[in-house]
């Protein structure tokens, strides 16, 4: 599902283009294959969009908390040459710069960043909850966000070019009983989302967000 609505949004790019060349913008050339960043590899949608991207020949660079998770879905999908695989935490600053780093050295430049890391602890009312859970959801589903775009960014304006993608959630638009914090850094990232589309907006750097439901 991913993998099409970023193809969509290509397609949608490429016409995009195609425009402003016609208007005499610089736009840059589409590249045949693309070098994707894609946090939070190791399951659920996350390595979906992994295998798909790695099948369709695309150089991917990802990461999860847990190594082992990782080097199983190498091992599963035939150690590709293409995949490129490392432990990190999203919401540990230093662990985000080491992992921006690793994928810079091995893939030079940044076509896509999805920002896929995220999860969800508890269903308690919010005078019941867990505030380790609180700080776990903030730290990895806003701050982890932060941290990775930030690094990536620089990256992008200076080859001219990228396309950002932030995985939010139907959470984001609307509440559900005891979703009170997982909710909160989905709509957080809803907004994270639109307010940086403006800041790029003179760039050739795209932003889009897709939120999935359950």
């Amino acid at each position: 599902m991913l993998y099409n609505s970023i193809a969509r949004r290509v397609a949608q790019w490429e016409s995009a283009a195609l425009t402003r060349r016609r208007s005499g913008v610089r736009v840059p050339p589409r590249l045949p294959l693309m070098n994707v960043v894609i946090t939070g590899g190791s399951r659920g949608i996350g390595k979906a969009t992994v295998i798909r991207f790695i099948k369709e020949g695309y150089k991917v660079c990802t990461c999860s908390r847990n190594e082992e998770t990782l080097r199983s879905l190498w091992e599963e999908l035939g150690k590709p040459e293409n995949l490129f695989i490392k432990a990190c935490d999203v919401s540990e600053r230093q662990s985000a710069k080491e992992f921006v780093k690793f994928c810079a050295k091995l893939m030079g430049r940044f076509d896509v960043l999805i920002n896929n890391a995220g999860l969800s602890r508890g269903l308690e009312p919010l005078d019941q909850g867990n505030i380790d859970d609180w700080n776990e959801m903030i730290d990895t589903n806003i701050k982890g966000v932060l941290y990775i775009t930030k690094l990536i960014i620089p990256i992008m304006r200076q080859q001219g070019y990228g396309h950002i993608i932030n995985l939010g959630s139907i959470a984001g638009h609307e509440s559900y009983p005891g979703g009170n914090v997982y909710c909160a850094t989905k709509a957080a990232i809803k907004s994270l989302t639109k307010s940086l589309r403006m800041d790029l907006i003179r760039t050739n750097i795209r932003v889009s967000s897709i939120d999935p439901g359950m």
